[in-house]
């Protein structure tokens, strides 16, 4: 996995990145893909649209509902309209969200040369702290 990042994590709810335990986790920049799998019963006359509400620390979401591209999201409240990929039943959603750097030089900041992901020329400063990542939600569907 790139950037120190875990192959694969199942959250149990939608936490900040920064706030887990696992070093790989907490100090992770990069792309995340979340998946889930969601019934929905769709009425025909109705639009839908998938509402993220948070974002952090870039801000931007690419979504694919059902094997279909329905958009990014990169302003509150983050939302996009899935009526055209919603299915009436089984649906699977996949998040795409990315991260800056900021998170990746502190956790390199501390380590050996050898042992760092990252190298720059960059001074990280003592005084940088940890940026909130990843998709907090909550997670909506709403239809009109």
């Amino acid at each position: 996995p790139a950037w120190g990042g875990p192959a694969s994590i199942e959250f149990e709810t939608l936490t900040d990145w920064t706030q887990r335990p696992e070093e790989g986790i907490r100090y992770y920049s990069g792309s995340a893909t979340y998946t889930k799998r969601f019934t929905l019963h769709v009425e025909k006359d109705k639009s839908y649209w998938l509402q993220l509400n948070e974002v952090k620390d870039v801000g931007i979401a690419s979504i694919d509902l059902n094997g279909k591209e329905v958009g990014t999201a990169w302003i509150k409240p983050f939302r996009v309209e899935i009526t055209d990929a919603v299915a009436d039943g089984e649906n699977q959603l996949e998040i795409a969200v990315v991260n800056s750097w900021q998170n990746r030089l502190i956790g390199d900041r501390g380590k050996d040369p050898s042992e760092r992901f990252t190298q720059t020329n960059i001074r990280i400063k003592d005084e940088w702290n940890l940026r909130p990542s990843g998709l907090l939600g909550p997670v909506e569907i709403k239809s009109d």
